[in-house]
């Protein structure tokens, strides 16, 4: 008897301790919030074709998959082919006081706009002398820019510049988390921005 008012009061504890809940409700992305997230989408086949992570050297990875020749309008054109598939078209065109420059990318992601050299060492700088516009597909939907990324290795922390989408509502979004994986940060802090 004894047992059995144990599990009585048991089963009387359970129900009583259950609780209703409400759904919780579903946020409706705005126009903007819609915008960034078609984007990330847009953007992503390019980073699944182009598997970063399976990238040992940066070196020999540009050096087998790089193609840079003059497009027939007298453009520059670097392209980067794996595999038989291109995916990422540059094309530059050198000008005073600007110089013109596209990117297309695997998956509908693209950019155009104008470059004005510098010769700062001071990345924040390079941010100022361009003005180029990212598109998805074939609206613009915000800025490239540059913004900072902290990097630590042998408890050093350094500040590496990466790429950032701004939009409109003064958010940015950076794609440093897509591409730079840590043997492409390593190679670019050993090889590109070393301070020795």
């Amino acid at each position: 008897m004894r047992y059995k008012l144990s599990i009585l009061l048991a089963v009387l504890v359970l129900l009583g301790c259950q609780k209703t809940t409400e759904p919780v409700p579903v946020h409706e992305y705005t126009p903007q919030e819609q915008a960034k997230e078609h984007l990330l989408q847009s953007f992503s086949p390019f980073i699944e074709r182009l598997e970063p992570e399976n990238i040992d050297s940066i070196t020999d990875f540009l050096l087998d998959c790089s193609k840079v020749d003059l497009d027939k309008d007298g453009y520059a054109r670097y392209r980067l082919i794996k595999k038989g598939l291109t995916l990422i078209t540059i094309r530059f065109r050198p000008g005073i006081p600007d110089s013109r420059i596209e990117a297309y990318f695997y998956g509908g992601v693209s950019m155009k706009g104008t470059v004005a050299p510098t010769l700062s060492f001071d990345w924040k700088k390079w941010d100022d002398q361009w003005d180029i516009d990212v598109y998805d597909g074939d609206e613009a939907v915000a800025k490239l820019g540059l913004g900072p990324f902290f990097y630590t290795s042998d408890e050093k922390t350094w500040e590496v510049p990466v790429p950032v989408f701004r939009f409109p509502d003064e958010t940015s979004y950076s794609i440093s988390v897509l591409v730079f994986t840590d043997s492409f940060i390593t190679y670019l802090l050993e090889n590109v921005i070393s301070t020795e």
